[in-house]
């Protein structure tokens, strides 16, 4: 694509950007879904653990925390 088509593009979404966005999300969420897809890259790869950042005081104080009481 031509420099010039980029500059056009650029400044058009900074102008109505997120409106537009919001507006295709909440009238076509299935060309929104089709948009959000064509521009990620084709080896997206998420991995979530939220655990990772725990220190090992706290992973215990949370397992403790959760474990069935010991019957009596």
């Amino acid at each position: 694509m031509g420099d010039d088509f980029l500059t056009a593009v650029r400044a058009d979404f900074r102008t109505h950007g997120a409106g537009v966005i919001a507006e295709v999300r909440a009238d076509k969420p299935d060309q929104y879904l089709k948009i959000v897809l064509s521009v990620l890259p084709k080896d997206f790869d998420v991995s979530i653990n939220q655990l990772d950042g725990l220190s090992d005081i706290l992973f215990e104080v949370i397992v403790r925390k959760f474990k069935p009481a010991p019957e009596e």
